[in-house]
């Protein structure tokens, strides 16, 4: 009960609005019909040239700029919990399932996130890639699975160049569970040079995956993987 209440106070007192121009906007969206189109940059990459010899795909939905850039921001150093609800509700809305098999001509995947540093998680009290995907997993009824875990420490990705990027995450994560013969979809919510996907690619088709995808909520320029 008194959940709906405070629901409907925020509603009333603090209504929802676009991150980018302010603009009202329904439910627990990030952005409004306008800024989404701008920022709503959805590709589908493959290739070894790009994205390397272990990733067979990579879909990105959104510019790893703006208010998308500000938000993953906030929810990284800031704490923001409150903006996760509307970056899941950003995937939820605008992505399907059936977007990834067709352009993929893939079966139906095993959804693996990438796996936050333990005490970064504590720290920030929630898992970021956890709360923007697992409800849209929920949704398209894929199965989820914890397959990675960090095995040893490793710096924040942000303002390193993308040899040190590489240099930063090998050898940074080990398999856990079984993999054997799965397709497996990768999510994270950055994708920039591709490092932290490629590595954890490497690693589940070590442990005998058949094939690894990747899906990140935001992306910035990827270019020809070394």
């Amino acid at each position: 009960m008194w959940q709906s209440v405070i629901r409907l106070w925020q509603a009333l007192f603090y209504p929802p609005r676009c991150q980018t121009c302010k603009k009202l906007v329904e439910g627990q969206a990030l952005l409004c019909k306008v800024c989404r189109k701008q920022l709503q940059k959805k590709s589908f990459l493959k290739g070894e040239t790009l994205l390397g010899k272990h990733l067979a795909g990579a879909c990105l939905l959104y510019a790893y700029s703006g208010s998308v850039k500000r938000s993953l921001h906030y929810v990284k150093y800031g704490r923001r919990k409150k903006l996760l609800p509307k970056l899941a509700a950003e995937v939820a809305d605008n992505l399907t399932w059936q977007e990834l098999a067709r352009a993929w001509s893939c079966p139906r995947l095993t959804v693996v996130p990438i796996p936050t540093e333990p005490q970064r998680r504590q720290e920030r009290g929630y898992d970021i890639p956890e709360a923007i995907f697992a409800p849209w997993c929920k949704e398209a009824k894929l199965p989820w699975q914890a397959a990675l875990v960090r095995k040893r420490g490793v710096k924040p990705q942000y303002g390193l160049n993308k040899k040190e990027r590489h240099s930063n995450v090998a050898a940074s994560f080990q398999v856990v569970g079984q993999v054997k013969d799965k397709q497996i979809l990768l999510v994270d919510d950055i994708f920039t040079t591709g490092a932290t996907m490629a590595e954890a690619a490497r690693v589940l088709k070590q442990a005998g995956a058949q094939a690894v995808w990747a899906l990140a909520f935001s992306g910035g320029e990827c270019r020809p993987a070394d």
